[in-house]
């Protein structure tokens, strides 16, 4: 039976992302804060939550794909408080490794478990289901989600421990900005 998933952060990335998982027929619990996306997302079979709390309440596995570290901060509490043990929280945003390894510890303390895997691509990768995605997190946990990341990205790469994804991310930024 496939496990029920959360996605929180229905924008640019996270509306296509989540639509992939739908139509694969994955039963997709949504927020955002912004009810136009949160529309879009129920248009595309997405169920809407109240809150991410809400989202961790029903999901086994949630992916955030957020705009800032306060934000991911945030749900990640929130989320943390509402997993049940076992839980996976699968970040998408980019963040600083340094707090993805705050919040894999933070999770690891109720059992949940954690992976940075933030995205490159842009908007046009999310949609064509083509996205990059650079995991940092245990293997075993990797390889639980890796058919999940299958549906939405076609170079998906295990680079090491939880902080390793953004630390290939940040790289990739300061590449392109050289």
């Amino acid at each position: 039976m496939n496990p029920v998933l959360g996605f929180i952060g229905l924008g640019t990335m996270g509306l296509p992302m989540s639509g992939h998982l739908v139509r694969a027929g994955y039963r997709v619990l949504g927020f955002d804060p912004a009810p136009a996306a949160l529309s879009a997302a129920t248009a595309q079979g997405v169920t809407a939550c109240a809150d991410a709390a809400a989202v961790g309440r029903q999901a086994q596995i949630v992916f955030t794909c957020l705009p800032s570290q306060k934000v991911v901060r945030a749900t990640a509490d929130a989320l943390i408080a509402s997993l049940a043990p076992g839980g996976v929280i699968v970040d998408c945003s980019t963040i600083s490794p340094l707090l993805a390894g705050e919040l894999a510890a933070d999770a690891a303390r109720r059992d949940i478990g954690f992976l940075d895997a933030p995205l490159s691509g842009a908007g046009s990768g999310a949609q064509a289901a083509t996205l990059s995605i650079m995991v940092g997190g245990e293997a075993a946990l990797f390889e639980r989600v890796r058919p999940l990341f299958a549906l939405m990205g076609k170079n998906i790469f295990h680079l090491g421990a939880v902080g390793a994804g953004q630390t290939a991310k940040l790289c990739q930024n300061l590449i392109l900005v050289s």
